[in-house]
């Protein structure tokens, strides 16, 4: 069994999330969910979402979708919680209606997916948030002041990690930021929170 095959185990894929400073990122996370726009009855797309690890961010009454390609992973998360709906899909096709998710989450996700799909990406979930919905996205990051950081990425599975610059050339033709950082725990980290640019669906 390859190095790939072994990671995506779900319980390996959770372990490997906790080793990289999961409980820590998600405090971070859960800040800046609990600041948003979300209700009682509102929903949240978490794209990439494995096995589900974000569902405990989310209020319970929330409807909490979780997004991703491996069959595995998305089995797992529909064990986690109530009010919890997994679907197996491209990310880039998302089968949603337009404008029907309040809040979407893309969590370590970007370094996984070509520059060439990354326009695809953010314009799927332009066309399912809502006119207010708020967009989440955390990702590892280049750092050239993080040795260690830079060493995990050299054996990280997301074969295409970018600097914040890099990023910013993606996230602000798409969105306008709330909120926009970086830190370091293990990784260095983008942590980034937007809404539509306007004219950006178009």
């Amino acid at each position: 069994m390859n190095r790939q095959k072994i990671a995506e185990i779900p319980f390996i894929y959770d372990a490997i999330q906790f080793f990289f400073g999961k409980p820590i990122i998600d405090e971070r996370l859960k800040t800046f969910i609990e600041r948003s726009s979300l209700n009682s009855t509102s929903y949240v797309l978490d794209l990439g979402g494995g096995t589900g690890l974000n569902r405990h961010l989310i209020h319970q009454t929330n409807r909490y979708i979780c997004l991703d390609l491996d069959l595995e992973k998305i089995s797992t998360s529909l064990k986690r919680q109530e009010h919890n709906s997994s679907i197996m899909a491209d990310a880039c096709q998302i089968p949603l209606k337009n404008s029907s998710v309040d809040l979407v989450m893309l969590t370590a996700v970007t370094h996984h997916i070509p520059d060439t799909a990354i326009p695809a990406l953010f314009s799927e979930i332009l066309r399912v948030l809502t006119p207010d919905g708020q967009f989440l996205l955390f990702d590892p990051i280049v750092d050239s002041r993080n040795p260690l950081g830079r060493f995990f990425l050299k054996y990280d599975l997301g074969a295409f990690p970018r600097t914040v610059s890099d990023m910013d050339d993606f996230l602000l033709k798409h969105f306008t930021p709330i909120f926009h950082t970086t830190f370091r725990i293990l990784h260095s980290y983008l942590l980034f929170v937007g809404t539509a640019r306007k004219g950006s669906e178009e």
